[in-house]
Order: C-alpha cells, then sequence, then structure tokens
C-alpha cells in the first residue's frame, strides 16, 4: 500500500501548512464600505423682479456646513456653480438662464469627503416662468374713406369714415396718427372721433381741418378682442394732399375809426400765412397813399406776419382803407385783403 501512504503523508502535510498559516495570519472580516451621511443644503433664488418671466437671469445660491476636506458640485438646468468656503460653510453661486416658461425644478448635489467619510448634501427648489412675449396680433383691414375726396385745402375741414369688420369686441379704442411730410405733427389733430357698430362692423367717424400745406399720411388703429388672449387689431392707412388755400386770411383793425384831420392813427395788419421765403413787403399793396409801415414781426402764436402802419388823414372825410396781399406759393395763386373805415372830422 505504498500509494496509499504516499497519500496520507501529502494530507497531513497540508493540514499542518493551513494550520501553520492561520496561527501567523488570523483571518480578518472585511470592513464594509460606509454610507454616506446627508448634510442639510439650504437653497434660495435671488431674483431681480416677481414673478419670474422668460428671458430672465436668476441667481441660484446653495449654503452647506463644510464637511471634510475635498468636495465635488452637480447641478441640472446647464447651471454652472462657483463655490467658495465662508465661515465654516460651502457657498455655490450659479445662474440660471430663464427659457421655459411655466415650471422647471432646478437640482443641487454636493459631495464633500474626508477621512474616508463621505458626506452627500441634495436640495431642489421649483421655478415658475410666466410668458412675458406679446400676444401675436391679428390685424384686421380698416376702409378709409374721405369727404370731400379730392382738393384738399388748408382751412377746410375733411371727414373720416372708417370701417372695420367687427371680428371680436371693441374697447372704445381707436385712433387716428398723422403725419406731415413724413414726421409727425402735433399740431395737426383729428377731433370728435367716435365709433358705433352696425350690423358687423364698426364705423369710425373723425374730424380733420388742416391748418398747414403738404403731403399727409393718416394711419388708423382699433383695437378688439376675441377673447383676453387673442387681440384683434383693426388697421388703415390713407395718403392725401394738402394745398395752400387761395383766399389768404387777412385782418385790419380798427375796423372802423373816429378821428380829427392830422392826427396819427396806428393800423395793426395780421397776414395768416406760414413763414415763407415767398412772404415780402412787395405783395403789400393799400388802395390809400402814405400809410407809413412802422415794424413787422413773423408772430408764431397765430401762425402769421404782424405789421403796424401810421397814417395821419390831411383832410376831414370818410376813408375807406384797404390792404391787400397777394402772392404765388408753388405756382398756385393766393390773395387775401381786409378793409377798415375811417371817419375824419
Amino acid at each position: 500500500m505504498p500509494n496509499t501512504v504516499q497519500f496520507l503523508f501529502r494530507f497531513r502535510l497540508v493540514l499542518c501548512m493551513l494550520f501553520i498559516l492561520t496561527m501567523l495570519f488570523p483571518l480578518v472580516p472585511a470592513k464594509a464600505k460606509a454610507e454616506p451621511t446627508e448634510v442639510p443644503v439650504k437653497l434660495t433664488v435671488n431674483a431681480e423682479r416677481t414673478p419670474i418671466r422668460l428671458g430672465d437671469k436668476v441667481i441660484i445660491e446653495a449654503t452647506t456646513e463644510k464637511k471634510g476636506d475635498t468636495f465635488q458640485v452637480w447641478g441640472n438646468q446647464n447651471i454652472s456653480y462657483e463655490t467658495v468656503e465662508k465661515d465654516g460653510y460651502y457657498v455655490s453661486r450659479g445662474v440660471l438662464d430663464v427659457n421655459f416658461i411655466g415650471f422647471e425644478r432646478v437640482e443641487y448635489q454636493i459631495i464633500m469627503y474626508g477621512d474616508g467619510v463621505k458626506w452627500t448634501g441634495n436640495a431642489s427648489i421649483l421655478i415658475h416662468a410666466e410668458n412675458n412675449m406679446p400676444p401675436i396680433i391679428v390685424h384686421v383691414p380698416s376702409k378709409i374713406t374721405l369727404s370731400p375726396t379730392k382738393n384738399f385745402e388748408v382751412g377746410k375741414r375733411i371727414k373720416f369714415t372708417v370701417t372695420t369688420p367687427a371680428e371680436g369686441s371693441f374697447l372704445d379704442q381707436s385712433e387716428f396718427r398723422l403725419f406731415l411730410n413724413g414726421s409727425k405733427d402735433p399740431s395737426q389733430k383729428m377731433e370728435n372721433v367716435r365709433t358705433i357698430k352696425k350690423n358687423n362692423e364698426y364705423s369710425t367717424t373723425g374730424y380733420f381741418t388742416p391748418t398747414k400745406a403738404g403731403d399727409f399720411k393718416v394711419q388708423f388703429f382699433l383695437q378688439m378682442y376675441e377673447n383676453e388672449k387673442s387681440p384683434l387689431l383693426g388697421t388703415g392707412e390713407i395718403e392725401f394732399s394738402v394745398k395752400e388755400s387761395p383766399i389768404i386770411n387777412v385782418s385790419l383793425s380798427p375796423g372802423t375809426a373816429y378821428m380829427k384831420a392830422g392826427e396819427d392813427i396806428y393800423l395793426s395788419v395780421v397776414y395768416f400765412i406760414d413763414k415763407s421765403p415767398d412772404f415780402s413787403d412787395r405783395a403789400l399793396n393799400w388802395n390809400q397813399p402814405n400809410i407809413e409801415p412802422i415794424y413787422s414781426i413773423y408772430d408764431e402764436t397765430i401762425g402769421g406776419y404782424r405789421y403796424v402802419y401810421r397814417f395821419q388823414p390831411e383832410k376831414k372825410g370818410t376813408y375807406n382803407l384797404e390792404v391787400t396781399i397777394k402772392m404765388n406759393t408753388k405756382g398756385q395763386k393766393r390773395e387775401g385783403k381786409a378793409k377798415a373805415k375811417l371817419y375824419v372830422r
């Protein structure tokens, strides 16, 4: 039985070696991996205005008590945080670009390590952003008609009639905007604007009396709502030209006077025309000689040339004075006159 004896000898040898190894290196159970310790995080939102709106930039700030020696920070919503240590706390700040409407959750996490220990802090906050974009406005065509339809002159009233399909509720907001020679002129105003509903249309009327000549553009707007979220805007535009009136308004005062022969009387004349290089003293004429101009000025407040004349009648009698102005403005002949009566005794 030599093989059996040899096997038993080897088996005993292995057992002895295992015993010796056990004595030299006792078995130590593996240390279980420690679970991370949760720590609180204070998460705040700093916004320049409330409510927060689409397009705003909001500062997110997280404050966590410092643990360990190293840390890692994570956040969603593409927020990049900058973290500093302050008074025993980690303070993380990041900027949220509000590119959403409604509710979005901002999540934050910090992981800290030290001496084989791990701490984690988690926090989240719900951000609500309102829509600050203007609503889409649907334009409804408005039709503008004028009366008279042509030959517009300074000082003559023009009636505007605008019809707009009644596709929504009228909010009593209609407006005419007047432009003269490409610019808004506050002196040109629409008057007596009124809107009523006729059948399935809104009818707006207004009256305009031009005080200046030139090329006019008039824009019209009427605001309606189909509902609170669907604004409608009636719009229309018309262009026309206004010529100077062929008649120039002239005032002469006093219109009647009583005086003695040899006395001076001062006559005030106003020629109501715009300041123009076409105007000159040569355009003015009296039917009576020896009427002397004293001074003249263009008066912006009344929109005309103001003259003062002196006259000394030498004889008794009745003087029918008449002053005339004749001008040619841009090829258009214009004329005006005024009269006064003097009784000289």
